[in-house]
């Protein structure tokens, strides 16, 4: 039968955090490689663990997992976490360690605060498997022997100490030919790409003084390749009144306003099309803000006929389909001093008239006197 540490440290393998109900929680955070320079020792990727006490809400992750291997119910694999919890409850209060395979222990410090030491010769990181520390020694220098004097060199340093030794001066050092020949090609490299640069510094600067100064180029933003020939001096053009041709400007005629051309027009002609512009053209009618009704059928009412005959013009207060209320308006603006009627029946309503005139400009001024006394009217055309 697999025990409960058993199933901790294979659940552990694949979860980082493992809750023993009522007792605590594993809780795993992974480690990168690491490398001790002082141990001389690169360490392997692993998991390290930490034992939270206030873990003990049962996840069910523990006890699936001991049901399963074992082939218990759900209610016996958690029977089975609790008795060792208490098992495990009674050795750390007499003192003892707990210990759970591959995982770690777990004591009880002086203070009895419960304290928990990983296994650190198991790594419980999967990607990790088969890997170990690798320790590294760094190589050793090697140490020249001493030469080994023979009995005639050491003649020899004794005789050429005992030999005067007079200074002419520091001897040049002699260089073989072929490394000469070498060092040759470098110095024309060096000394070309020197005369390189200095030839492509003279243009950009005298031409950087050049353009801005010499040119036009910052009032135009336009280049030229005149501006880069210092040799071309540009034109300098100015004004001579003797041989600079006058140009005739014909007269430009006056445009008629819109109401001019409204008034030019024939009496039959109603719309007027306006040239806006090249592209637009708006049609106007000819009496826009008071349109002009012309009338077309015949007057019933016959006290009305000479009346209607005498005015071509009228300026109509209102219109009704009863006539006591038609009459009544008639007496309002009667007591106003107008010479107000009702001209006609149109249409089943009776038309009031609040003044009348032959003429279209006439009709038009009374039409604003009107409207500044408060009487808002219309103007029809018979």
């Amino acid at each position: 039968m697999k025990q409960v540490n058993e199933a901790i440290a294979e659940l552990l393998l694949r979860h980082n955090c493992v809750i023993i109900p009522n007792f605590g929680g594993f809780i795993a955070n992974v480690l990168n490689a690491q490398i001790d320079l002082n141990q001389g020792r690169i360490e392997a990727p692993k998991k390290a663990l930490t034992f939270n006490t206030n873990l003990i809400n049962n996840d069910g992750l523990l006890a699936n997992h001991l049901a399963h291997k074992n082939q218990l119910s759900f209610e016996q694999a958690s029977t089975t976490i609790q008795e060792e919890v208490v098992t495990w409850k009674q050795q750390l209060k007499q003192g003892e360690r707990v210990e759970i395979e591959r995982v770690g222990f777990l004591y009880f410090d002086k203070e009895q605060n419960l304290n928990f030491e990983q296994d650190r010769c198991f790594n419980l990181l999967m990607s990790s498997y088969g890997l170990s520390d690798v320790n590294f020694v760094q190589h050793a220098k090697e140490e020249k022997a001493a030469p080994v004097i023979t009995a005639q060199q050491q003649t020899q340093e004794e005789t050429e100490e005992k030999t005067p030794i007079i200074a002419i001066g520091k001897a040049e050092e002699i260089k073989p030919a072929a490394v000469q020949e070498a060092q040759e090609p470098v110095r024309r490299k060096k000394t070309f790409w020197k005369y390189a640069a200095a030839a492509a510094f003279i243009p950009i600067a005298f031409y950087s003084y050049w353009i801005p100064t010499q040119t036009d180029v910052l009032q135009s933003g336009v280049v030229l390749k005149g501006d880069f020939n210092p040799f071309i001096q540009p034109e300098v053009k100015q004004y001579d009144p003797a041989n600079t041709p006058v140009l005739e400007v014909e007269p430009i005629e006056e445009e008629k306003s819109l109401e001019q051309i409204m008034d030019e027009l024939p009496e039959g002609v109603q719309t007027y099309t306006f040239p806006v512009d090249d592209y637009f053209y708006l049609t106007v009618r000819k009496d826009t803000p008071e349109q002009e009704v012309i009338e077309t059928e015949s007057i019933p009412a016959a006290e009305t006929e000479n009346v209607k005959k005498s005015f071509s013009r009228h300026l109509i207060a209102g219109c009704f389909t009863e006539k006591e209320n038609a009459e009544s308006l008639v007496n309002t603006l009667k007591a106003d001093g107008l010479n107000a009627y009702v001209l006609d029946y149109h249409k089943g309503l009776y038309r009031v008239t609040a003044a009348q005139s032959n003429s279209r400009e006439e009709a038009l001024s009374l039409k604003k006197k009107l409207q500044g006394s408060g009487v808002i009217t219309w103007l029809l055309h018979l």
